[in-house]
């Protein structure tokens, strides 16, 4: 699941007995809403100053000592605040995480996986 975070296109869907749900403009979901419509409404964000939105970042590396601290540090050093880790090692010997982490906006997002590359090609 991705979450929508600011910046994002958004498309609200009036349900039945539940209100409206919000999705990402490119949601895959949509697709089947479509059908009806006349539940599509458009839906807009509120500048809300500090606040933050959850966003998943799936990182896929080389399992060894540190790598988990490591990448912590790169994504603490942007201002990003990491509410949730899951780390698994393959029997290959490679590592992969999910973190949730609170954004600010799509741009803050944006660069994560671009000092992610950068790190991995630096570090080899």
């Amino acid at each position: 699941m991705l979450f929508p975070v600011p910046g994002d296109k958004l498309v609200g869907f009036v349900t039945r007995g539940r209100g409206a749900t919000i999705h990402r403009g490119d949601c895959p979901n949509l697709e089947h809403l479509a059908i009806d419509n006349a539940r599509l409404v458009d839906v807009e964000w509120k500048p809300a100053g500090d606040s933050t939105s959850p966003a998943k970042l799936f990182v896929e590396t080389v399992d060894k000592p540190g790598i988990l601290a490591t990448l912590s540090a790169l994504i603490s050093s942007v201002d990003v605040n990491i509410s949730h880790v899951e780390a698994k090692s393959t029997e290959d010997k490679k590592a992969n995480i999910i973190f949730i982490l609170e954004v600010k906006d799509k741009i803050q997002l944006a660069d994560l996986p671009r000092r992610l590359h950068r790190w991995r090609v630096s570090s080899g």
